[in-house]
């Protein structure tokens, strides 16, 4: 993640953070799903989602997304040929690991159904690592 462009990150960070309002009684170990996969980033993007490719690096992007699906399901599942899925799975990944330097959510949430106050917690955390 360190590669990536503060525009990229924020980027992915933002989408997130738009993703909190409505939640509840959300398990710390679902966050990830419910922040990072039940939305499309192609859908919510409001810049050119080529322009967004071109600043990861198209090669770059399909080649995380490979990694990232054969270290964790043995095989590619998403069609590296479509570029919305392509993407949408690399905002996944990167959601993931931003999530992870998280402490308070891996520490204190992560079995745990979190309050509002918690959630509000782990928005503000999330919120702190964007790049100025």
């Amino acid at each position: 993640m360190e590669s990536l462009s503060k525009t990229v990150i924020n980027a992915i960070i933002n989408f997130g953070l738009s993703h909190f309002e409505g939640l509840e009684k959300v398990h710390g170990c679902d966050l990830h799903h419910e922040l990072f996969n039940m939305h499309y980033f192609n859908n919510d993007y409001d810049g050119n989602i080529e322009d967004f490719i071109n600043e990861v690096g198209a090669f770059a992007l399909v080649g995380r997304v490979v990694k990232y699906e054969k270290d964790m399901f043995g095989d590619i599942t998403t069609d590296i040929e479509d570029n919305e899925k392509c993407l949408n799975m690399f905002v996944y990944i990167i959601g993931e690991e931003l999530l992870q330097k998280i402490e308070i959510l891996t520490d204190n949430y992560w079995n745990e159904v979190m309050t509002a106050k918690e959630l509000n917690d782990v928005k503000e955390e999330l919120k702190s690592l964007l790049i100025a």
